[in-house]
């Protein structure tokens, strides 16, 4: 997938510097894509929006307990809010791909499959740490022990823990949503600009 892709960025633009972001479960095609142009001598970026490297570790058996202690927060909080998210990221993750592969059209399964061999990509894929700048977009959370353990994932993956911080508005589900994503699209020039004009020193 990655060299798919690399081929299609070069073909739009032969030389670098590159800016290439990853968020949620493309974060392995988007470090990958990255470490090929790196070894083709290209000035590259990788650019995370509010996402832990190696995922499956915030959602490892060790840490059930502040999943269900951060849940029963939320839900005495905002009882309806916290029940709608619980819900919609349920539907999203299992009932829409079930009902997609079994009775979605033609493109929807196709789509569909592609999800799928994504997500199984990222469940397999080799995190090796190499020579990489990058910019490390979160969003606050409830949890206080979360945006560290996001923060040192990207900094074990950084050889020379070049990652730059910045903070961003709304929360996970929300940055590439309206009316959020206009702060979000901001933050991500302002990312490349300060990559570009500040000769990558970070």
């Amino acid at each position: 997938m990655a060299n798919d892709f690399v081929k299609e960025i070069k073909a739009v633009s032969p030389k670098g510097p590159y800016h290439i972001m990853g968020y949620c479960f493309n974060t392995a095609v988007a470090l990958e894509i990255c470490r090929i142009l790196k070894i083709d001598n290209q000035l590259v970026h990788l650019i995370i929006t509010d996402t832990i490297a190696i995922n499956e570790n915030r959602t490892a058996p060790a840490k059930t307990k502040r999943r269900v202690k951060g849940f029963f927060s939320r839900l005495s909080k905002n009882p309806l809010d916290a029940l709608y998210r619980y819900l919609e990221a349920r539907i999203e993750r299992y009932i829409k791909p079930f009902i997609a592969r079994n009775l979605g059209s033609s493109l929807e399964k196709n789509i569909q499959k592609l999800r799928d061999n994504l997500n199984s990509n990222y469940l397999n894929y080799e995190w090796i740490p190499f020579d990489i700048h990058i910019s490390l977009m979160i969003t606050e959370k409830e949890d206080p022990t979360y945006n560290p353990e996001i923060i040192e994932s990207w900094n074990a993956l950084s050889e020379k823990k070049k990652v730059k911080i910045t903070r961003i508005k709304g929360t996970h589900r929300q940055v590439f949503r309206k009316p959020t994503v206009k702060n979000t699209a901001k933050d991500i020039e302002n990312c490349m600009e300060y990559f570009e004009n500040n000769n990558i020193d970070f």
